[in-house]
């Protein structure tokens, strides 16, 4: 019984670390994971304890705890969870069978079933999770940095057949190889218990495999993405210094009139001209000027896009000359930041749209902020567009971009607000 429940302890600890390697935790307390898993390893003894020969019953419920234990304790789809559970459990079944088959190399009258009621059972399967511990943290170590590159649910039920063979493969060989067996039976069976693990390992290659192509088309998305966004800005900028030419003309031919006006005593004329010229120097979308041309262009783009929007916009920005961030970086980080801002205060109502905009050098740093209006009903840190660059991918990009900079970011959404604050030492 000592045995049984320190077997199921390392079981599920590993279960847990497996999942880990390809699923986001749960925001959960360690009181209740422990729970989880107590209540877990109970239900296991007592099936251990009711169907002692019956393998295919076992097989059953430790993959239904396995899913269990992935649903209750991490984020993931139903279909993704099952494979993971499938996957776990043919891989230990497999190194079971494995050292089982080794040792009926030494003793070809091995009973499966005896076995099971054997001090030496206990060595086994020791060795057994020894194996398992070893490809466990392997494949945590591969994985961890690449679960959110993951698959669709049509290629986890693909990856779902291998497993699922295995395991029918080794219920039928517990059955078929129990009791004396000949040389050729013993290495037939030795064969097929590496085969088997072999395979299972196999998939994991597949799923890297899968996640690669993934990431890869995921990046060549992203540069094109930023390619459109880095056209749109110098496209602005050019915009500018026409607009700048054109309207030094204007304002000389304009001071004129307004002197010639004024001189002539047509006052009231004077006024109107003023008024409109005032009036189009208001909504000029130019009304940023940082000393920084890209986050110039990008403040500016930005601003023009929410006015058009009907976005109430606010800016505290500063002498940003002494900012020397690379521009692809700036591009990514404060044109996905706006983006999303614009998006989230799009969808709230037209009296509540707003976004605050605050850039400034302080005490050798420069500090950026956005506050937004969002809608408490949608998400803002998870855009509902596929383009991946403005939206989507937009944060893991930001935090990436920020990072390179040696810089620190925070988001947050509270009380029908979200905060996005980038920070980066000058």
């Amino acid at each position: 019984m000592i045995y049984d429940i320190i077997n199921n302890i390392i079981f599920f600890v590993l279960a847990n670390t497996f999942f880990s390697a390809f699923l986001q935790p749960r925001k959960q307390s360690i009181a209740y994971k422990v729970s989880i898993i107590s209540i877990l390893i109970v239900i296991a003894i007592a099936v251990s304890v009711l169907f002692p020969e019956t393998i295919a019953i076992r097989v059953l419920f430790a993959i239904l705890e396995n899913y269990l234990l992935a649903k209750l304790l991490y984020e993931g789809s139903v279909v993704k969870s099952l494979v993971l559970s499938v996957l776990f459990y043919a891989m230990v079944m497999s190194c079971d069978l494995l050292i089982i088959s080794v040792w009926k190399i030494i003793d070809p009258d091995l009973r499966i079933a005896t076995l099971m009621q054997n001090s030496l059972s206990v060595y086994m399967g020791t060795i057994s999770q020894l194996m398992q511990m070893i490809i466990v943290f392997a494949l945590k170590r591969i994985f961890s940095k690449h679960k959110d590159d993951d698959v669709d649910s049509k290629m986890w039920i693909i990856y779902l057949a291998f497993p699922v063979y295995s395991l029918i493969v080794i219920i039928l060989q517990a059955y078929s190889f129990d009791g004396p067996i000949n040389t050729f039976q013993t290495n037939t069976f030795t064969f097929m218990a590496v085969s088997l693990l072999i395979m299972n390992l196999f998939v994991y290659w597949f799923i890297k495999q899968e996640m690669r192509l993934r990431l890869a088309a995921q990046k060549d998305r992203i540069e094109i993405s930023h390619a459109k966004e880095e056209f749109k800005l110098y496209e602005q900028m050019t915009n500018e210094r026409d607009i700048l030419g054109k309207r030094e003309h204007e304002y000389k031919n304009m001071v004129t009139a307004v002197l010639k006006l004024a001189k002539d005593g047509h006052v009231d004329e004077a006024i109107t001209i003023l008024e409109k010229q005032n009036a189009e120097l208001i909504n000029n979308a130019n009304v940023v000027e940082t000393g920084n041309s890209i986050l110039s262009a990008i403040f500016n783009a930005k601003y023009s896009e929410a006015r058009a929007k009907d976005i109430t916009v606010r800016i505290d920005i500063g002498d940003l000359t002494k900012v020397n961030l690379d521009e692809r970086d700036s591009i990514v980080i404060f044109s996905n930041i706006l983006n999303n801002a614009i998006e989230s205060a799009e969808k709230c109502d037209e009296n509540s749209r707003y976004i605050h905009i605050k850039a400034l050098v302080e005490n050798e740093q420069f500090v950026f902020s956005v506050r937004n209006s969002c809608n408490d009903a949608s998400d803002a840190m998870q855009s509902s567009k596929h383009d991946v660059i403005p939206h989507g991918f937009g944060l893991d990009n930001i935090r990436e971009a920020v990072e390179r900079n040696e810089g620190n970011c925070y988001f947050e959404k509270q009380d029908g607000e979200f905060i996005s604050v980038v920070i980066f030492l000058l």
